[in-house]
């Protein structure tokens, strides 16, 4: 069995596999100076290393659903869609939450 270890200042928020794939989104805690929690960063598992990060968002992402080739973000008042491979927001919802 291999097992990798990155530490990450604070920990995350919240961590989602990206269907049975290697890639896996996170939202860190924002204790980290490298990985600010206004981002929604991606995780290869088979590198072993952070891919690249997304912040098109008005406030900090705080739920990450992934379906298709689609991701959900959840902030304090929107849901954003984003489409895999290009990673540009389609449509956001407001919740009416402020």
């Amino acid at each position: 069995m291999f097992k990798a270890k990155r530490l990450i200042e604070g920990g995350v928020k919240v961590v989602k596999m990206v269907n049975r794939t290697n890639l896996i989104l996170v939202i860190t805690s924002g204790n980290d100076p490298n990985l600010s929690s206004s981002y929604l960063h991606f995780w290869d598992d088979r590198k072993i290393r952070f891919m690249g990060k997304v912040n098109k968002f008005d406030s900090d992402p705080l739920s990450i659903c992934h379906a298709d080739n689609v991701i959900t973000v959840g902030t304090q008042n929107k849901i954003c869609c984003l489409k895999m491979g290009v990673l540009e927001v389609f449509t956001t919802i407001e919740t009416g939450l402020q």
